[in-house]
């Protein structure tokens, strides 16, 4: 409970600094046009970033890696980390490419009302290019998360998200409104640049700490390897699971794009929308990224090693404290790590 402790602390900061990037934001651009696409540039990603990286690719890759620490070589775990590694930036990296090039088809499936406000349309497909490539950093990011976890490093993968939060907002500031007339960027598109740098600071923040747990990239490419198998085998029950939360807001955001206010028009319900989620985020985040956390790399742990407490009396032991959702959780989780090889 100390570890997730630490997690909700650090996870407090991250809500905390979010909701400071959020004000800014309100306070530079309100709700109109230019945040409308702003957020649907930075949604398209952080939709699949939501689904794939840091959900399906976390809940898939601790476990997995948890065995390899208990039960293989330390050289084995360290190739399996550059094995996703790898896998990562070449699988996301193409999703990327199609998302920069494909962005306009993506931009009207998920908000057809931009189309009838002059240049809102143009924006968001201008919003999402620049933003795309975060989707690749925040994977790597969330790889690099789920290492520290399952090696019981907790405070410093949680403050990742507090190093986002400050760099996109420090970024975005100077790009766009110190640098931004020299670079010939608008402030919107400087706060866009610095959504990419922010992502890539929170990689960076963590990359000293697998450093010195002795973790390096190396290239390396074997699909048919047991343990890259075994994650993407588990990363399909977990996508499954999280695509409801992530066509619900699709769907807010494709009705949200066609509301009319009869003062503002078709400009602010998306921004409206984000505010609104963001509050939402707040106690979810204190309690239950905390306790996932800092409880699935022991839930795997007790599984991999078969000694101690069972895996079930492990998960069982959260429902007095943080009840029964997170428990429910852990179960599937577990019933889905036992069951694949």
């Amino acid at each position: 409970m100390r570890s997730a402790g630490v997690v909700s602390v650090a996870v407090f900061m991250s809500r905390i600094t979010g909701l400071l990037r959020e004000s800014v934001m309100a306070r530079l651009f309100g709700a109109g046009l230019v945040y409308d696409a702003f957020m649907l540039g930075f949604r398209i990603p952080n939709l699949t970033r939501d689904l794939f990286a840091e959900g399906a690719l976390a809940s898939a890759f601790v476990p997995t890696f948890s065995e390899y620490l208990s039960q293989r070589s330390k050289e084995e775990a360290v190739r399996l980390v550059s094995l996703v590694a790898t896998a990562l930036i070449i699988v996301v990296g193409a999703v990327c490419t199609a998302g920069i090039i494909f962005a306009p088809v993506l931009v009207h499936l998920l908000a057809p009302g931009y189309a009838e406000v002059p240049g809102k349309f143009e924006l968001a497909v201008r919003m999402t290019r620049i933003m795309f490539p975060f989707l690749l950093l925040v994977a790597l990011a969330a790889q690099a998360m789920g290492v520290l976890n399952a090696c019981n490093y907790f405070g410093v993968p949680a403050l990742a998200s507090t190093f986002f939060n400050l760099g996109s907002v420090g970024f975005g500031i100077v790009l766009g409104m110190v640098l931004g007339p020299t670079l010939h960027l608008t402030r919107i598109e400087g706060m866009a640049i610095g959504v990419v740098l922010g992502g890539a600071l929170q990689l960076i923040w963590q990359l000293p700490s697998l450093h010195r747990l002795g973790f390096r990239f190396r290239v390396a490419l074997d699909w048919s390897d047991p343990g890259l198998r075994r994650i993407l085998t588990l990363m399909v029950p977990a996508i499954l699971g999280n695509a409801a939360v992530q066509i619900n807001v699709m769907v807010n955001t494709n009705f949200a794009s066609s509301i009319s206010d009869p003062i503002r028009g078709l400009d602010g319900p998306v921004s409206w929308l984000s505010y609104a989620f963001r509050f939402m985020q707040l106690p979810l985040g204190l309690f239950g990224v905390a306790m996932a956390s800092a409880t699935l790399p022991s839930i795997a742990r007790s599984v991999a090693e078969t000694v101690g407490a069972p895996p079930n009396d492990v998960v069982m032991a959260l429902v007095p404290t943080r009840g029964w959702p997170v428990a429910v959780n852990g179960l599937v989780l577990l019933k889905f790590t036992t069951a694949v090889p």
